[in-house]
C-alpha cells in the first residue's frame, strides 16, 4: 500500500479559501430543531448538524472533497437536488469550522 503525499501548507491554504469561498456563495447549516429534540427525546429524533455546499458540476464536487479531506474534514456523500450537486459535512466541527473566521 502506498502512502500517501502529504499536503503542503500552501495547499491547505488554498484549500480552505475554496472551501469558506464555496460556503460563502451557496452553502448552509443545518441545525437540529432543538424544541423537537426536547419534545420527543434523542432516542427518536435523531438529526444532527450539517453543513451543505452547493455546486453545479462533478469537477467541483471533486474539488470540493479534495479540500475537505485537506482540511481535516470527513465530505459525507454527495446527492443530487435541483440539477445542483450537494455535498453534506456532518458534525457540530464542521459547522463551527464553517462558521469560524478562520
Amino acid at each position: 500500500m502506498a502512502l500517501k503525499p502529504v499536503p503542503s501548507a500552501a495547499d491547505r491554504a488554498k484549500a480552505r479559501r475554496l472551501l469558506r469561498r464555496c460556503f460563502a456563495a451557496r452553502g448552509y447549516i443545518r441545525s437540529p430543531n432543538r424544541r423537537r429534540l426536547a419534545k420527543e427525546g434523542a432516542q427518536a429524533y435523531k438529526k444532527g448538524t450539517e453543513v451543505r455546499l452547493v455546486v453545479y458540476t462533478a469537477a467541483e464536487i471533486a474539488a470540493l472533497r479534495r479540500a475537505l479531506r485537506m482540511v481535516g474534514l470527513r465530505p459525507g456523500k454527495w446527492f443530487v437536488k435541483h440539477s445542483r450537486y450537494i455535498q453534506p459535512v456532518y458534525g457540530a466541527t464542521a459547522a463551527e469550522w464553517f462558521a469560524g473566521e478562520d
